[in-house]
């Protein structure tokens, strides 16, 4: 199976794939909300909307790394201009289907599916994300708002960080059909930088779960590739308050092949 997931063209072909098999003469927000697992026109809703609308642009930027495309490049970029017209159109998506498939016919979605395979082949080379990781992710999430909120030893701003960060990376996991892995990494990213700066560490559970969960989406997203780079990433991503981590990673990126155990600094009197 093609994976359209990891980048911007695929994104675009598999919600416009979904899109026109649903009742031509219903408004298209009506089945875009259950796309993007939210109810109505939600702020959820307004933000992965605009998050299509800006693929385009991204298509353009990953064509332009192709050093010797395949085909004229002017060809892998033709669909982009009708699913602009479309989005001016309708940014919210409040038409019926008939009106966004005036647009995006079968010829526009026989291009992006084609300029997904070529940026799949020349620039992408990221595994598709199940759907058990991601629900993995929301839970993983769900379970450190549970244990951040009642964690004692955190102060307020650290306690705000944990929450917000799970919350953030679980929305990233639900939008992944429109933001693609990088929204995961983002939001791990951001979460590093903020967990250096607190004044309180979380206790064992919790930052357990953290660490689980950054193990979970490195290997998920393919952050890097070697056994022995997964774990540098592991370590750099889930130590942000200097715990040492001993990380053995022999056979395939499994996440059962990271163990995490505290190094013990010898007593001078044993020197």
């Amino acid at each position: 199976m093609e994976n359209h997931a990891s980048n911007p063209a695929g994104r675009l072909f598999s919600y416009f794939s979904e899109m026109r098999t649903m009742p031509s003469n219903q408004g298209l927000n009506n089945y875009a909300s259950a796309y993007f697992q939210t109810k109505g026109i939600s702020p959820r809703y307004m933000s992965s909307m605009a998050g299509l609308m800006q693929l385009p642009d991204e298509v353009e930027a990953m064509v332009a790394q192709i050093e010797a495309p395949p085909m004229p490049v002017e060809k892998l970029l033709r669909p982009l201009q009708k699913v602009r017209e479309y989005f001016h159109g309708d940014p919210l998506g409040t038409n019926p289907v008939s009106f966004m498939t005036n647009y995006v016919d079968m010829g526009v979605l026989n291009d992006l599916e084609t300029t997904s395979h070529i940026l799949n082949s020349f620039v992408v080379k990221k595994k598709e994300i199940s759907e058990e990781t991601l629900e993995q992710i929301r839970s993983l999430a769900s379970e450190i708002i549970d244990l951040a909120t009642a964690d004692e030893s955190l102060d307020a701003d650290a306690r705000a960080a944990f929450v917000r960060y799970a919350h953030r990376i679980a929305e990233a996991a639900d939008l992944y059909k429109v933001s693609g892995p990088q929204a995961l990494v983002d939001e791990l990213d951001r979460f590093h930088q903020s967990a250096r700066r607190m004044k309180t560490q979380p206790g064992a559970k919790l930052w357990e779960v953290t660490k689980r969960l950054t193990a979970v989406v490195v290997i998920a997203v393919d952050l890097f590739s070697a056994p022995s780079n997964v774990a540098d990433a592991i370590e750099y991503y889930g130590d942000p308050f200097t715990q040492h981590a001993i990380t053995e990673a022999p056979g395939p990126q499994q996440l059962e092949d990271v163990v995490d155990a505290e190094v013990v600094e010898p007593d001078e009197d044993d020197v």
